[in-house]
């Protein structure tokens, strides 16, 4: 016989069974329509998970923060744990000790100008943002007040939420700004028609960059008296070069420790900033506005046009365990964040911007952008380890529930065997008379085995059909009950069917329908003919 005639033979079989037939495939549908239903719904928790990360805007965003420089090595005495302590606590130990090592000694990575074209040079970013806001003074016919300036990125989509009246400038509008509401309020425009009267006019901002005084003038107060007898030329040549110098130390042929004590030693007399205080820096520098005296501020005035007026972020902006960047920067205008950048370059002191937002293209992108961040020596604040951490709690969640189903299948396939052994003993003379016509031990086996696969193809396909049918009201009745936690509409697929896993079902329900058909068609195919017909 070929194996087409014995297929129609064990598709005939089964019919002519089909109250044995109709027990095996209830329990391989049962078992099939629960594996089927846990990996749709678990299919469908997981991409609506990634479906709402991938929606939102704030996955995309990331918040840049200042490190050091990348491969600094430490010396093994700076990382040195006295006393008898256990290897956990040592090894504590000594990552701290490490950490405040670097934290004292390695050099800082401020986003300097070229850094921040290395930043939005990468693949992938859409936006940098550095966050700084600059103290100014405004005027606007014939009034003024004090205020701040903060850059922001003109395809930032919340703004948009936010504007009272006009639009947001244009990417090459290089003069246009918004304008904060409650400014305009202390500017006298209160009401929303005058507000629209302040689009298109013009506004002066008087911004405070601070004192110029090079560094060489804390060597002046260092050298006291003895600070006469040398111009200041020269000693602005000797701050700029010991500034290289202190940036170049680990190139410099000196010990450790007299490494540190220079090191030491231009953070006392305050020619160099401390490699370990980057906020204050930037701080002090603002500071410096404020403490410097008005014959020795160079501000820098500029005229902008107002093109649109933007309500202040409410206080629920920015929190949330999806938010990366902070709360919204208050400020009076807000400008384009590259026409903002070369005005914080001029201040005094300023060694480069401490932390600043940004923004990848798409979601997939994160990863890659924020691995290249970091080995540059930035430190990065991002939504990957929560999607990664997602990723895998709904994989493990996905593994557990079908090795359950997978659990269930198995049971019922202790049933398929039994009831197909009883099959066997009640059809041992059919088997005697096949093979004493003829049939060989190999077919008689076949014929049981596809009886087997073929009762677990027909289930898979009758829980797939089940599975379709019941998908819709479980999913109303699931979303109800979503949507009554959530107290917000949910508009996700509940189940998700996907091809992937239909075809993994009905291969396992086959293989297992057929491995319990094991042993019944070996016991058949032993048969002895003259034995079996006699029975």
């Amino acid at each position: 016989m070929k194996i087409w005639d014995i297929a129609l033979m064990a598709v005939h079989n089964l019919w002519s069974q089909k109250m044995r037939t109709a027990l095996n495939l209830l329990g391989v549908v049962i078992s099939s329509a629960l594996l089927l239903m846990t990996f749709a719904a678990t299919r469908g928790a997981s991409d609506g998970v990634m479906n709402i990360i991938d929606s939102s805007d704030q996955t995309r965003q990331f918040l840049i923060i200042a490190g050091h420089k990348p491969n600094t090595t430490v010396p093994a005495s700076a990382t040195e744990v006295k006393g008898d302590l256990d290897p956990a606590k040592r090894k504590r130990f000594e990552e701290a000790l490490r950490k405040k090592w670097i934290a004292a000694n390695a050099r800082r990575v401020y986003m300097t100008s070229d850094v921040l074209r290395q930043l939005r040079a990468i693949d992938g970013v859409a936006s940098i943002v550095p966050r700084s806001a600059l103290n100014c003074k405004l005027s606007l016919d014939d009034r003024s007040t004090s205020g701040s300036l903060v850059g922001i990125s003109l395809k930032d989509q919340s703004i948009k939420f936010r504007l009272a009246c006009g639009e947001i400038p244009a990417s090459e509008d290089h003069d246009g700004v918004l304008l904060d509401e409650y400014t305009a309020y202390t500017l006298g425009y209160q009401s929303q028609q005058q507000l629209e009267e302040l689009i298109g006019k013009s506004i002066e901002c008087l911004v405070n960059l601070g004192s110029k005084t090079p560094k060489a003038a804390n060597l002046l107060r260092a050298l006291g008296p003895a600070a006469s007898q040398i111009d200041l030329t020269t000693l602005s040549r000797f701050s700029s070069s010991v500034e290289q110098l202190a940036e170049k130390m680990d190139e410099v042929g000196l010990t450790q420790e007299e490494k540190d004590a220079v090191r030491l030693g231009l953070k006392q007399l305050s020619i160099v900033a401390p490699a370990n205080s980057a906020e204050s820096t930037e701080k002090s520098a603002l500071a410096s506005n404020a403490d410097t005296s008005a014959s020795e501020r160079k501000p820098n005035e500029r005229s902008f046009i107002i093109r649109g007026v933007v309500k202040r972020p409410s206080e629920e902006e920015g929190v949330g365990f999806l938010q990366f960047t902070g709360a919204p920067r208050l400020a009076s205008v807000y400008i384009n964040s590259l026409e903002k950048e070369p005005l914080n370059f001029q201040r005094s002191g300023f060694p480069g911007f401490f932390t600043a937002a940004g923004e990848v293209t798409r979601n997939d992108q994160l990863a890659s952008v924020v691995g290249k961040l970091e080995a540059m020596g930035l430190r990065i604040r991002s939504a990957v380890a929560i999607v990664e951490k997602l990723k895998e709690e709904t994989g493990k969640a996905r593994l557990a529930i079908g090795a359950l189903a997978l659990l269930i299948l198995l049971v019922a396939a202790l049933g398929i065997s039994n009831t197909m052994i009883i099959a066997i003993i009640e059809r041992t003379p059919e088997f005697g008379i096949m093979k004493s016509l003829g049939a060989s031990d190999g077919q008689v086996m076949w014929l049981v085995l596809l009886e087997g696969m073929i009762t677990g193809i027909l289930g898979a396909s009758l829980a797939l059909a089940i599975s379709i049918a019941v998908a819709p009201l479980a999913s109303e009745l699931c979303r109800h009950y979503i949507e009554l936690r959530l107290k917000s509409s949910f508009n996700q697929a509940i189940f998700t069917f996907d091809a992937t896993d239909i075809l993994i079902v009905f291969f396992l329900a086959a293989t297992v329908c057929t491995f319990a058909s094991l042993l019944p068609a070996w016991r058949a195919a032993k048969l002895d003919p003259v034995v079996a017909m006699k029975r």
